[in-house]
């Protein structure tokens, strides 16, 4: 391309060396300079387009020579590096024949080895057949080591079987020296001969024998013997010892029990006695009250028995008291009845009460006592009272008055 352009410019130069003569001719004749001037700037444009080309391809050339140094030392580089690989082929070349000489030792060591395995292979046969014969011996010390242990444990079993006997024996013998002292005093003179001890001059087979005719005669009574009668007298005699003791532990209870009731008892009467003494004097107190001029007062029934035999209620008028109630009227039996429940109530007080109705058999004064009494004893108390009269409105804190109004009220 470089040399394309060349071409074109020096094509150019020579183009505009022969418009210059071609102007100076040109110059003699008559009016061509219009044209041969436009010819000449087109020209010159072209020049100036080529140059600028030529500029840009001097400007690639340039670019395209330092392209050409880098790839010059890039090719520099790749040719040390194939220099260092040859170096390496050969430095592996050596090594690929250093193994191929010990792969050859080693074929020679594996000869060497597959001989020496088929010897063990041999060794090996023979040696099984000595562990098989050892084998054999070894199950036949161990069948007898098994058989001698049997026979250890059978004889402990023997020794612990003696040792049983042995503390039977003992356990018999101190159970027959207890039985009969006369052993222990006797004992001195056991296999002396000529003695009555002298058990090596008894005849033992007669012995057994007479042991066994004793035996025989002992089953025949034990058939009419009932030998139940020994547990059931065992059995009575464990259940009299029970009955034995629930009947002490019931006595100790029974004797805990009067205690308590006399305790208890002894307490009643004191709260009797108490009570009685509050009782009689509100009593009295509420009755002179609500009739003034009267007395009333609980009086026992039985002097000697004390509070538990009862009390009577007495009445009096101007130290003068009254045989039987009978002899009151019936206003006054109310208020005496009313004192009475009312001096209870004033010794254990309730917070509210209801009374329906109290004064309907009294007269107006009697009726202003009850409230005037009620008023002066029970200041701690509420009270709801059901009243026809006027007597008890005038003591009363609040009134609620009802009436009988078309059938209702």
């Amino acid at each position: 391309m470089l040399q394309e352009c060349g071409q074109k410019l020096g094509v150019a130069v020579a183009e505009k060396d022969e418009l210059l003569k071609s102007l100076k001719s040109a110059k003699n004749q008559k009016d061509p300079s219009q044209f041969y001037e436009k010819r000449i700037k087109s020209l010159k444009a072209e020049v100036q387009s080529l140059q600028s080309k030529l500029t840009s391809i001097s400007d690639q050339i340039s670019k395209n020579e330092v392209s050409i140094e880098q790839s010059g030392k890039e090719l520099g580089e790749l040719k040390d590096q194939l220099a260092t690989e040859s170096d390496r082929m050969r430095t592996t070349s050596a090594d690929t024949k250093s193994l191929q000489q010990k792969e050859k030792e080693q074929a020679a060591s594996l000869e060497s080895l597959k001989h020496e395995q088929k010897l063990l292979d041999s060794s090996k046969g023979r040696q099984s057949e000595d562990l098989g014969t050892k084998t054999i011996l070894f199950e036949k010390l161990k069948k007898e080591v098994s058989e001698l242990q049997e026979r250890r444990e059978q004889t402990l079993k023997d020794i612990k079987h003696t040792e049983t006997q042995a503390k039977d024996a003992r356990s018999v013998l101190e159970t027959l020296l207890k039985e009969h002292p006369w052993i222990a005093q006797e004992r001195q003179f056991f296999g002396q001969s000529g003695h009555m001890f002298d058990f090596r001059s008894m005849d033992i087979s007669a012995m057994k024998e007479e042991v066994k005719s004793l035996k025989a005669s002992i089953e025949a009574q034990q058939k009419r013997v009932n030998f139940k009668v020994d547990s059931m007298f065992d059995d009575t005699q464990q259940q009299y010892n029970r009955l034995i003791a629930k009947k002490e532990t019931i006595e100790g209870d029974k004797q805990e029990v009067k205690e308590t009731i006399e305790f208890l008892n002894t307490k009643k009467n004191e709260e009797l006695q108490k009570t009685w003494l509050i009782v009689n004097e509100n009593c009295s107190e509420i009755f002179s009250t609500l009739l003034p001029g009267a007395m009333a007062k609980l009086v026992l029934a039985d002097p000697e028995a004390g509070v538990e035999k009862g009390l009577e209620l007495r009445v009096g008028f101007n130290d003068s008291w009254k045989q039987s109630l009978s002899e009151l009227s019936g206003g006054q039996r109310s208020l005496l009845a009313l004192s009475l429940i009312l001096a209870l109530l004033r010794y254990q007080p309730a917070p509210l009460y209801i009374l329906d109705e109290i004064d309907s058999a009294l007269d107006l004064s009697h009726t202003q006592n009850i409230g005037m009494m009620i008023k002066k004893f029970f200041k701690n108390s509420q009270f709801i009272i059901v009243s026809l009269k006027e007597g008890l409105f005038q003591n009363a804190n609040v009134l609620f008055k009802t009436q009988f109004l078309d059938n209702r009220s």
